[in-house]
């Protein structure tokens, strides 16, 4: 079974079990990856974004989460990807959040730009 390609690699759109829709876009480029949300952004999909990362950070050295197009941001989402952001265990920091949600999802340690 070949390796999946990550370079353009998008979730398919979908409900959660609280029916809101989020995808996560993922895109590499040289020693980075580039995560863009769109949809409502809530405890389950801060869940969502932690895979991503984990999945994702095995060889990249940042990540850059662009917000954006999020429609909404649940306020216990920054606080269960902070709470979380151990499990990454130092890898894919720093972490760098870009566009409109940024200041919303970013957890203290991380760079806004």
């Amino acid at each position: 079974m070949g390796k999946k390609s990550l370079c353009h690699e998008t979730q398919p759109l979908r409900r959660d079990q609280m029916g809101s829709i989020f995808r996560i876009h993922v895109h590499s480029s040289s020693d980075s990856v580039h995560l863009k949300l769109e949809g409502d952004f809530n405890g389950s999909s801060a869940c969502e974004l932690l895979e991503v990362l984990k999945k994702n950070c095995r060889w990249a050295t940042r990540a850059f989460i662009h917000t954006s197009n999020i429609s909404s941001v649940h306020p216990s989402a920054r606080m269960i990807l902070e709470t979380n952001l151990g499990a990454l265990d130092g890898k894919c920091l720093p972490l760098f959040f870009t566009g409109e949600h940024a200041d919303q999802l970013a957890p203290r340690d991380s760079k806004l730009s």
